[in-house]
């Protein structure tokens, strides 16, 4: 287990990516089971504790799939979940620091397989020369000074993070402080968002609403035209006068 274990994990050259997608699914698998388990649990004896592992499953399931690549969106779930009005009937404190500190993990797993992705995505054809453009190494020089915090503190304010976890996963961050910064940060957001759907008591509808004005404002921040700025405007102008 131990030799296992450190192909996995590796160093910052070395990448056992058969080894990684191999104990991925077989986490998965484990976690859809005791959802399940949990699910019949309460269907059958109408147990608290079995209606708790069946919803914790499927969030664990739903949160360790989103990522770049299964852009799925999470708010919902955080503001359901620890919502008074959600499935958990648990103490208030202990739903809240479940829902965060569950969740953070799991989407540090998603992260973390979307490391071993893109990596391997890196060994294919030519992708790996984005390290020589000049972007790239101007990106490195902000991210290498603070790499950690950068990477959790953008996985607790609301923007989009992808563009720092890529240039982590380029970087060749090492990965168990990778999982630790945006597990660490998504505990966080996870843990504002818990705390509001508490104090607000939000409904399932009200949850709804929430989560499509997200949507809607983040679609608006891809497709809608950037504002020009007034210097961009007058540039125009002045070349046509001359």
């Amino acid at each position: 287990m131990a030799k296992f274990l450190r192909c996995v994990s590796g160093d910052r050259d070395r990448l056992n990516l058969r080894a990684w997608f191999a104990l991925y699914c077989i986490y998965m698998t484990v976690v859809v089971l005791l959802s399940l388990w949990g699910c019949r649990s309460f269907t059958e004896s109408g147990t608290t504790w079995g209606e708790v592992v069946c919803w914790v499953g499927m969030y664990v399931f739903y949160f360790s799939l989103a990522c770049t690549f299964v852009p799925l969106p999470t708010s919902w779930f955080v503001l359901f979940l620890a919502s008074p009005q959600g499935p958990l009937d648990l103490n208030p404190i202990f739903r809240v620091v479940l829902v965060a500190a569950i969740g953070g993990a799991a989407t540090g797993i998603a992260h973390l397989n979307e490391y071993h992705v893109i990596s391997y995505l890196l060994q294919l054809g030519k992708i790996h020369r984005v390290r020589e453009t000049r972007i790239y190494i101007w990106a490195e020089n902000i991210f290498k000074t603070s790499p950690f915090m950068l990477q959790m503190w953008f996985n607790v304010v609301p923007v989009p993070a992808d563009p720092v976890r890529w240039l982590a996963i380029i970087y060749r961050y090492p990965r168990v402080k990778f999982f630790l910064a945006h597990a660490s940060g998504r505990t966080i957001r996870y843990g504002i968002l818990a705390v509001a759907a508490v104090i607000f008591e939000l409904s399932a509808r009200q949850i709804v609403i929430i989560q499509m004005l997200l949507v809607i404002l983040a679609i608006g921040k891809i497709f809608l035209p950037r504002s020009r700025s007034p210097r961009e405007i007058a540039e125009p102008a002045e070349e046509q006068t001359t």
